[in-house]
Parts: structure tokens; sequence; C-alpha cells
């Protein structure tokens, strides 16, 4: 996986676009150095496109969540469905994501998100940050809006628009929370040093500095404790989240089942976008 540099980007934009007396032209202004300066700040990742690691609808999701780091920053690729916006863009296209996640002591978890708004080649903070309750995400009442755009901007857009809008991002973020619940999930630095190297001699930006999520291979194939003893014929086991008596939890990759055996079972998932 190569970094995105998303946010390294989305500066540069509006360090040109707030330059001199241009920045006058913009009434959120003031919301966006709040949001950069916040996401500088942040434990960086990048996710797979769509935001999605184990895509298994966070089964491994369990009693309240928290981020790895009091704030941290994901950036990812938007595809399918979660790719438009309704507001405040309209039907824009938006295929480029970071989203700005802060745990707010054990109760709540709060998070903005930037868009880049590929027919208008430009970056888009969102005008409404979401608030969940960390410990009851399923709950009635378990996420709040509230505008950061410091203009009023967000009392434009409805509560059911930003429930879709931000569906995405926020989902992301639960897919990180999921993955890095398995005992086999490592964190690995990207390696920038020689990026900002260079960047350094030409006088640019610096690059920041990311994580990504790994797997760590489990000694289980489809013919040990992971094997389907009710159907001895070959098929495929889609990857899933497995208990341990212990009360940890381990990501196992999918695997064939009974290779070689006589007759196949093929199953064709329907993976959807939950919100």
């Amino acid at each position: 996986m190569k970094p995105l540099n998303y946010l390294r980007q989305a500066k540069a934009f509006y360090a040109a676009a707030f330059a001199g007396e241009r920045r006058s032209n913009f009434p959120q202004a003031g919301a966006v150095d709040r949001f950069l300066e916040a996401a500088d700040a942040a434990e960086k990742f990048i996710l797979p496109k769509g935001g999605r690691i184990f895509d298994d609808e966070l089964r491994g999701l369990d009693g309240a969540v928290r981020l790895p780091f009091a704030r941290c920053l994901i950036e990812y690729e938007a595809v399918g469905e979660g790719i438009g916006r309704t507001s405040p863009l309209e039907t824009e296209r938006c295929s480029r994501r970071i989203v700005y996640a802060e745990q707010v002591g054990n109760e709540h978890l709060v998070l903005q998100t930037m868009l880049f708004a590929d027919s208008l080649n430009a970056w888009v903070h969102y005008p409404l940050a979401a608030m969940f309750k960390a410990s009851a995400l399923d709950s009635d009442g378990a996420v709040e809006f509230f505008d950061v755009s410091g203009c009023g901007l967000g009392r434009q857009v409805t509560k059911e628009a930003a429930v879709l809008d931000l569906a995405d991002e926020a989902r992301a973020v639960f897919e990180m929370i999921e993955a890095l619940s398995c005992s086999n999930v490592e964190l690995m630095p990207m390696p920038m040093a020689k990026l900002n190297k260079s960047a350094a001699r030409r006088g640019a930006l610096p690059f920041d500095e990311y994580k990504t999520l790994v797997v760590r291979p489990t000694s289980a194939t489809g013919n040990s404790l992971d094997s389907d003893r009710r159907s001895p014929r070959e098929h495929l086991r889609r990857g899933h989240i497995r208990r341990l008596p212990n009360g940890r939890k381990t990501w196992i990759q999918a695997c064939v089942v009974a290779a070689g055996a006589a007759g196949k079972i093929n199953k064709n998932y329907d993976l959807r976008r939950v919100a």
C-alpha cells in the first residue's frame, strides 16, 4: 500500500486558496485552519479502497469503542456507493477522503471530514461534525451532529442528509477500531525518510508519516480448527473474527476448506454498504 498524502494535498490547496486577500472570500477559513491543525497533530493511517478492512458488518465490535490514539487521521479512496455526497455538494463525486477522529473521554468519539470534490478539483471541509456515544453505537440517539463551519453553513444540512453523508467515514473509523481489536493485527509505519529528504532539497512541504494495518498470519488452515466438520466438500471460507477462550480476538484469513475433496461448494457473497 502506498501513501496517499491527502493531507499534504489539502494543505497545499488551502495555502494557495487563502493566500493574500483571497482568504476573505472564505467565511469558513477559520474552521479549515482548525481542522488542518488538529489533523497535523493526529496519528495518521491509510486504509484500503473504500475504507474497508474486514468488511464483516462490524461483527467484531463489542462493548465501548475506543480509538487506538486520542487523535487519529484516516485517509482512503472512496469507491462504489460511498463515493457520492448529497450535501452540501449535492451529488458531487468525492473520491478522496480525510477523516479526523478524536476520543473525548470515555463516552464520546467525534468525527470530522474533508473531501476532494473531483469535478471542482478542490478540497472541501464538511460543515458538520458527528459525535458518537462510544458505549452505545447501535442505540437511538447514538449520534449527534453539530456545526463546525464557523459561519452557519452546517445549518443548511438536514440530519437525514448528514447521516447519509458521514456514514462512509464513520464506517471507516469503526472498521479500523474493529481490526485493531484483533491480537494478530499490527500497526506498521510507512517509510517516508527518502521522500522527506527529497522534499527538503526542493523546499517543498514535508510528507506526513503514516501507519498501515497488517494482519499477522495465523497457523489456522482449512484442515485445522477452522475446518468445516459438517461438509467434506471443498469450499472457500470467508475471513472472519474468531473469539478465543481467553477473551482475545483474532482475524482468520479466508481459506480453502477441505482442499482437494470431492465436490465443491461455490458461494456468492453480497457485500453491501452498511450505514
